[in-house]
């Protein structure tokens, strides 16, 4: 997909809308996986982009849950180290 340094703001949330409704599909209801695949086709959309011209776009994908690699990576670590933090409170070894 090609992004144009001219698209306008109702364009471009009609791209998200689709692209968000698109990156759902083979999530098994995973939040974590559509997020991982919507993110990554909006950053492979924007990528020719300069940041000042990404950055209002990326806010717009936001309502879609974007985030970036390096939210998308942070999250990942917390869901790997919280996992099992009920099954370990309850036996005492996780405070």
């Amino acid at each position: 997909m090609e992004i144009y340094e001219n698209i306008n703001e109702p364009d471009w949330r009609s791209q998200c809308k689709l692209l968000s409704k698109q990156s759902s599909k083979n999530c098994g209801l995973s939040h974590t996986v559509y997020v991982d695949k919507f993110s990554s086709t909006i950053d492979s959309a924007l990528f020719q982009l300069s940041l000042d011209e990404r950055i209002p776009l990326l806010e717009i994908a936001r309502e879609w849950d974007y985030a970036t690699p390096q939210e998308h990576h942070d999250e990942q670590i917390v869901l790997k180290t919280t996992a099992h933090t009920p099954q370990l409170a309850a036996i005492g070894l996780f405070i």
